[in-house]
């Protein structure tokens, strides 16, 4: 009996193991982080991250991260314009005239910050991101941050929920973001987002992408998108039509 016991217990360490294992694959697509929701997901350390995005609004965005451990990762790079045409939220406020007015560069530097974690035993991923930067034409800056959950619903389905709040002298934004990510199989996945404006000048706005990852590290992303933008303030603003676009993401 003692032997029967001993094995049963090995069994279930073997199968808890087993269940670990499929948890990180299943979360492989997600690594390459949300559009204008984030998700909790690091990538390992030591490892880099680079996208680039571009729509037809002619936005054009790159974006560079490092991990320096399992629990924090570093965004080193952060940049590139929104071109405003025909939107709602363009000139609405002082702080969106400063940072999606003629010429704007915007950039930033930030960290994502992993407290709970699923095969630490955890419920499910929550994180932290905080950014800072300023737009090199206006010369002003603000300050964002979300405070992050994603929730593993089955084997399919994973839903993320993102608070989150931009302090700046010329105003505040505030939104809370939702997203779900449904793998369609192992390679593709589908991504539906929609931000909700908690703040006056905040829009709504919602995003539809379909996620193919031909490489273990590499993925490339074909979404319709009604936000600014995928930087920070641009995911809390909305415009009035459609565009289409495509993100290109590589891990190394």
């Amino acid at each position: 009996q003692e032997d029967d016991s001993y094995f049963e217990e090995d069994l279930q360490k073997d199968v808890f193991s087993k269940k670990k294992k499929n948890l990180f694959n299943e979360s492989n697509l997600l690594k390459f982080g949300g559009l204008t929701v984030n998700n909790s997901i690091l990538f390992n350390r030591g490892e880099s991250n680079l996208s680039i995005d571009y729509d037809t609004s002619r936005n054009l965005f790159s974006s560079y991260s490092y991990s320096l451990s399992n629990i924090f990762q570093l965004n080193l790079i952060n940049a590139g314009s929104f071109k405003v045409e025909n939107n709602v939220a363009s000139n609405n406020s002082e702080l969106t005239n400063n940072f999606l007015g003629h010429n704007n560069f915007n950039y930033r530097v930030g960290g994502k910050l992993l407290f709970f974690n699923p095969k630490k035993n955890d419920l499910f991923w929550l994180s932290s991101r905080i950014s800072l930067g300023r737009d090199l034409n206006s010369k002003k800056g603000y300050i964002y941050s979300d405070l992050t959950s994603t929730i593993r619903l089955n084997n399919w389905v994973n839903f993320n929920i993102s608070p989150k709040y931009i302090f700046s002298g010329n105003g505040n934004l505030g939104s809370i973001g939702l997203s779900n990510n449904m793998n369609l199989s192992r390679k593709v996945q589908f991504i539906a987002e929609t931000n909700i404006g908690i703040t006056q000048d905040a829009t709504d706005n919602s995003t539809f992408s379909l996620r193919y990852s031909y490489t273990p590290k590499n993925s490339i992303d074909i979404y319709a998108t009604n936000a600014v933008g995928f930087q920070d303030i641009g995911t809390m603003l909305g415009i009035n039509d459609y565009k289409f676009g495509i993100r290109i993401n590589y891990i190394f």
